[in-house]
């Protein structure tokens, strides 16, 4: 019986140079290369489907010497599993050489269950492979001249993405880290900001509320109902203080669940804010509500602000979030101390 599961599959062998030294930094650079296919539209980078998988080599060796025998662990498919499994093998041969004994040429296999790597099978030389020639395959050259025209063809890379994330859009490392994870999401918030969303903004709201869709519905960033101009538009609502976060919000939720247009969904949850005299007649009215706590601020027995804190979450309440807390602020300030 033979096996044909994979007959078509391309597979693409990638090795690195023994110039990782930690399992931690083993773990980051697996990370790196996943979103790199990911993002070249390679591979999904599936370890635990079997698209992306890891067989890593180990050696250790003292001050001043050559280095010890290699023992590979095959077949890793998590990232979990390739930290640990290094952690447990360093720990393993370094008891071993601190007794005397000496590290065997093997290959050996993670068990999961147990967190122990067990000897599988010793290394062969090239020979006992038993490889042959096959003579009805030509030798491929690959030119420079081809390599420089597939270069040219790439698309921006994570790492050159996540940079101009963060030198040109202000975006803090760990802000840009997550949005060039995946290469959609990153296109996304590319074309949001195109659009005129505030680079900041956008990242806070495509890292929290959209990936939390993303995730719970188990949606391709593709099928996302929210376009990114459509999101652009809500955002600089919020920006110029037209539009509160907690209306935004709701008017979100409905983009996401409904065919529900941004102006229909504005009209819906109040997207008009309180005129100046709407909202200095709602302060009036809680001041005269809360008189005790306004003879308490007058009084300076508020240092922290936490008594017209109070008076705007009540106002806050009242509007159903359709004001910004600072507009709410300022007219309260401005009522209680007669500015």
């Amino acid at each position: 019986m033979v096996d044909c599961n994979r007959a078509g599959v391309p597979l693409a062998e990638i090795v690195s140079a023994p110039d990782l030294t930690s399992p931690a930094m083993a773990r980051e650079y697996v990370l790196a290369l996943r979103r790199l296919v990911r993002h070249l539209g390679v591979s999904d980078g599936d370890m635990e489907a079997g698209s992306l998988r890891v067989d890593a080599n180990i050696s250790l060796k003292g001050p001043g010497e050559s280095g010890g025998e290699r023992v590979e662990i095959k077949n890793l498919n998590s990232l979990r599993a390739l930290e640990r499994s290094l952690e447990y093998e360093i720990s393993r041969q370094r008891d071993l050489i601190s007794r005397g004994g000496v590290v065997a040429r093997e290959t050996r296999h993670w068990n999961e269950a147990t967190e122990r790597t067990l000897g599988t099978r010793s290394k062969e030389e090239a020979q006992d492979y038993r490889y042959f020639p096959d003579p009805d395959l030509p030798p491929l050259v690959i030119t420079e001249g081809f390599v420089e025209s597939c270069r040219r063809r790439l698309p921006e890379l994570p790492d050159a993405r996540r940079r101009r994330f963060v030198e040109s859009l202000g975006l803090s490392e760990e802000e840009a880290a997550v949005l060039v994870e995946e290469r959609g999401v990153a296109a996304y918030f590319d074309a949001a900001v195109a659009a005129g969303a505030p680079p900041r903004r956008a990242s806070a709201w495509v890292r929290t509320e959209v990936l939390r869709v993303l995730r719970e519905e188990r949606r391709a960033v593709g099928a996302f109902p929210v376009l990114p101009d459509t999101l652009a538009a809500l955002l600089q609502r919020v920006e110029s203080g037209e539009l509160s976060t907690t209306v935004a919000r709701e008017c979100f939720h409905a983009l996401c669940t409904e065919e529900i247009s941004l102006d229909e969904a504005l009209r819906r949850f109040g997207g008009g804010k309180p005129s100046s005299e709407e909202l200095e007649a709602l302060g009036r009215r809680t001041l005269e509500e809360n008189a005790d706590v306004v003879e308490e601020i007058l009084g300076g027995k508020d240092p922290k602000g936490k008594k017209i804190k109070y008076l705007e979450g009540l106002m806050m309440r009242a509007l159903r979030g359709q004001e910004t807390p600072e507009a709410v602020r300022r007219t309260l300030e401005a009522l209680i101390f007669k500015k």
